[in-house]
């Protein structure tokens, strides 16, 4: 398998997993809305309230995920099958430090697993020889 075949098959199953993500969002999005309005109110006023709340809550955190999974299947797009990296672009660096920072919201912290697999197979498709490169000295 060559370079070229190696970067499509991957960046298919990516899409593969993010299209199902994105299913998924929707399902519990339209279940969720489903729930909230053919829920009715009974005797227990407080109870009623405090479900709503979480079905709320769970809606705005499947929204959330939604929006997460459709950028990073945007971001996806944007990658060339014929582009070739000869050498390491600017920002490769930043990525562990933007873990600490960004995990703290808590619907980034689901989906921090599927990015960093993302970027780890990005750097191998695209530094195929690693970091080491950036301080390796040539000897002429």
């Amino acid at each position: 398998m060559n370079y070229h075949q190696l970067k499509a098959v991957c960046l298919n199953r990516l899409n593969s997993q993010i299209q199902d993500k994105i299913l998924s969002a929707q399902q519990l999005i339209h279940f969720t809305e489903e729930s909230k309005t053919s829920a009715t109110k009974g005797s227990a006023g407080d109870k009623h309230e405090t479900g709503r709340a979480m079905m709320e809550r769970e809606l705005a955190l499947s929204k959330a995920q939604l929006n997460k999974a459709e950028f990073l299947q945007n971001e996806l797009s944007k990658i060339s099958l014929e582009h070739k990296c000869n050498k390491v672009e600017f920002g490769a660096l930043i990525i562990t430090s933007g873990q600490g920072y960004l995990s703290e919201s808590e619907t980034f912290l689901h989906t921090w697993t599927l990015i960093m697999g993302l970027i780890f197979i990005l750097s191998v498709l695209f530094l195929p020889k690693g970091l080491a490169v950036i301080f390796s000295v040539k000897k002429k």
